[in-house]
Order: structure tokens, then C-alpha cells, then sequence
């Protein structure tokens, strides 16, 4: 029950409400911890008069709606109706983060791209930091990304950074405007589609401050079109899967590039320094190309049996991490032998190995021959690695050199821990 007096009614008595007494910034503290965000914060306004308008002054909104089982459509539409409520009362001129995860709703498509519009046009003229919205997209909507409802992103000079993640619709950015985003320094979209030409010219010329670029399962509207990426200042990329022909980089300030795709790629970063090539893909220097950068790497991320030529590539690595995961029969076994004849040269090795169809000790083995120098070795064994029992036969060629191995290996630290 509210009251006017600044006090809470308890047991029938009232009794002083110290609460209230606190200056706003507290409160807004406060409310900012409540489990349920914003939704939670907006309810405060029923307490007493002080605490009417207390929540439309917090620097940050957040609405966060869980999967759970299949909601209601209306219970989705309230979610929704919540969002435009709670944005159209705040009245801080200036929010320092906003983050939209609407629930889920399986079967059914997203909210309409109309009802989000009015959101973005609300972090254009208001935020001063992080974007997140999350649009529920599920299997069941149409993959034809022609077919994608389109979702225009606005000028947002204030924003550091945005993630927009699984929209399921194809966004337009606007027209090249020399520093249209002058503070964004990090871009993360997950399933949507774009314009090839659009995304290069919005990242090359609006972005002037962009350090982080994260593209996971997106596509350009023409699938066999070059995803080109040209930044002065990007430090970090990260694509995972898509749909295009082929990717183009150039970033002299890169440092790291997590790679998981199939397509061709040219990268030329001269500054390269970590480099992710875990994936299943696997890594062709006939079709990927890694111009510029030197033979020394601070961090090298790789499985033996996909990339094993980065090893070549990279002659000496500060850190190696070798994913070890060799898929069922002799001869896949034989091609893991193969990829580690050679090994970069590195201060420490991170071995993770998956060891299902193959024996562990001459796999580990082969991998200790090799790495001679190395002053720090960790292995890292997946608990399925313990617990199943293999009866594929393996190549046992390094059997008679296993005592001298351990031996030489006694003078580095080997630290064993399940890992799953």
C-alpha cells in the first residue's frame, strides 16, 4: 500500500520510511539491482509520491524477458506493450545503456519490425553507451532473407557499442556519413542480413572508433557477393558461419581473428597477433590467405587435423593451443600424425584433447616429441576422454621411444585436470 507521508503502513501502524529519505542517485542504485529490471523499477511508482517518478531517472533500462516455455501471444504483446510504456515515461535526457530481450515465441514470428523502430529512434536521441536488443528469431520463420522484413538503423553518434542479436530481418544502414558513429567501438550482429556494399561503406567511413567487429551467422543479400571489411582501426574480428562468396580484409591495426567459416578469405592485417582457426572448415593457405603478417604470433588457436599448415605459417608462437579431437579409423590417425610433424616453436603448449576413438598415450606422446623447447606444457582431458573405453586400434610407431620421451619431458610442468 503507498502512502503520501514518506512512510510504509506495517501490521496496521506506520511506521518512518528511511528508504525514501535516501538522495535519488542511491535509489537509482537501487532500483538498477532489482532482479526483473526495468519492468521491476517502473513498479516502484506505486510506493508513495516520493517514489512516483523515482525509476524514469535511472541511466539505465533493462528489459529482460526469459524463454521458458512457450509463452502466450499475449503475454508476448504485454512484454512488447511494457517496452514502448516504460520508454515513452522515462525521462532522463540522457540513458547509458538500454538492453530488449524480448522472450522467445516458438512457432510464431517476432515482434513486427515497426514495433522496434520506435526503440532504436529512442537510443538515437538518448543513449550514450550499449545497445542491446534481442528480437526472438526461431527455425520456423522464412529463410529467404529476400523475404526479411527490413529494420533501418539510425545515426547514433553516442553509442559505444551495439548487439543485436538473433533479429531475423536484414538491416539498412544509413548512407556513409563521415563519423555518423563516432563512439562506437564494438558491433556484434547474430542472424541477420545486409547489404554487402552498405555494411563496408558503414564500417570503413561511419565508424571512425570501431575496435571490435563480431559477425555470427549473417548473410548478404547477394550470397555470392565479397564481404569486404576496411578499417583503419579495428583490432578484433570474429565471423562465425554466413552466407557469402568470399571475405576481404583490411585492417592494419588487427590483432585478432577468430575464424569458423568455408568461404575463401584474404586478410591482410600487419599487426596479426592471435589467431582463432578452430573450426571444422579447417584451414587451406590455397584459399585463405594471411598477408602482412609476420611469422610470430603471441596466441595461436588450432585443431591439428583442420590446420595444421598454420603451424608452417606461424613458425614460433608465444602460446599454443592445440584442440585435439581425431575422428574414428586408422586412417584419420594417420592424418593427425601427418599435421604434427611439425609444430610451432612455442614457450607454452595448451593441449585439449578429445580422445574418443583413439588411445590416449601415444596421442599424447606424439604431440611431446614434438615440441621441444617448450618450457610450460598444460593438457587439458575432456571427461569423456576418461571415462569411455576405445577399441580402434592406433598406430603405435612411438611405443619404443616412450620412456625416453617421459623422460625429456620431466623437466616440464605438465598439469592434468578433467576438462569438459
Amino acid at each position: 500500500m503507498g502512502t503520501d507521508q514518506g512512510g510504509v503502513v506495517v501490521g496496521g501502524g506506520l511506521e518512518l520510511d528511511r528508504l525514501s529519505d535516501l538522495p535519488d542517485h542511491l535509489l537509482h542504485s537501487i532500483l538498477l539491482r532489482l532482479p526483473g529490471g526495468t519492468t521491476d523499477a517502473a513498479r516502484t511508482s506505486v510506493l508513495s509520491r516520493r517514489w512516483r517518478h523515482v525509476w524514469a531517472h535511472i541511466p539505465e533500462l533493462s528489459f529482460r524477458y526469459g524463454a521458458g516455455a512457450a509463452p502466450a501471444a499475449d503475454s508476448c504483446a504485454r512484454a512488447h506493450d511494457r517496452v514502448d510504456s516504460a520508454l515513452a515515461a522515462h525521462t532522463a535526457p540522457t540513458v547509458t545503456r538500454l538492453k530488449i530481450s524480448l522472450p522467445r515465441e516458438p512457432w510464431r514470428a517476432g515482434p513486427p519490425v515497426d514495433r522496434v523502430e520506435p526503440w532504436l529512434r529512442f537510443a538515437s536521441q538518448r543513449l550514450a553507451g550499449e545497445l542491446l536488443l534481442s528480437r526472438p528469431y526461431n527455425s520456423h520463420e522464412n529463410h529467404d532473407v529476400h523475404k526479411w522484413h527490413e529494420l533501418a538503423v539510425p545515426l547514433c553518434d553516442r553509442v559505444t557499442e551495439i548487439r543485436f542479436n538473433n533479429l531475423g530481418c536484414t538491416l539498412r544502414f544509413p548512407l556513409p556519413t563521415t563519423g555518423a558513429f563516432s563512439a562506437l567501438a564494438t558491433l556484434n550482429i547474430k542472424h541477420a542480413s545486409f547489404d554487402g556494399d552498405e555494411l563496408e561503406a558503414f564500417v570503413s567511413s561511419g565508424c571512425p572508433r570501431l575496435k571490435k567487429l563480431v559477425l555470427r551467422h549473417v548473410g548478404l543479400l547477394d550470397k555470392a557477393a565479397v564481404l569486404s571489411i576496411c578499417s583503419d582501426t579495428l583490432e578484433q574480428l570474429q565471423i562465425k558461419d554466413g552466407s557469402f562468396g568470399r571475405i576481404r580484409v583490411a585492417a592494419p591495426k588487427l590483432q585478432m581473428l577468430f575464424a569458423y567459416f568455408r568461404f575463401d578469405a584474404h586478410v591482410t592485417a600487419a599487426k596479426l597477433s592471435e589467431v582463432y582457426w578452430n573450426n571444422k572448415f579447417g584451414y587451406d593457405p590455397s584459399r585463405h590467405y594471411l598477408a602482412e603478417a609476420g611469422p610470430h604470433l603471441h596466441q595461436l588457436v588450432i585443431t591439428p587435423n583442420n590446420a595444421a599448415a598454420l603451424m608452417q605459417r606461424f613458425s614460433t608462437v608465444d602460446e599454443l593451443v592445440l584442440r585435439v579431437d581425431i575422428p574414428e579409423g586408422v586412417h584419420e590417425y594417420d592424418r593427425f600424425l601427418e599435421n604434427t610433424n611439425t609444430i610451432s616453436k612455442c614457450d607454452v603448449l595448451v593441449v585439449r584433447l578429445w580422445i574418443r576413438h583413439h588411445a590416449l598415450k601415444p596421442t599424447m606422446l606424439r604431440i611431446l616429441q614434438k615440441c621441444a623447447g617448450t618450457r610450460k606444457i598444460m593438457v587439458n582431458i575432456s571427461s569423456h576422454s576418461i571415462m569411455e573405453e576405445t577399441t580402434q586400434a592406433c598406430r603405435q610407431d612411438a611405443h619404443a621411444n616412450d620412456r625416453r620421451v617421459l623422460r625429456q619431458s620431466t623437466s616440464q610442468w605438465i598439469h592434468s585436470k578433467k576438462w569438459k
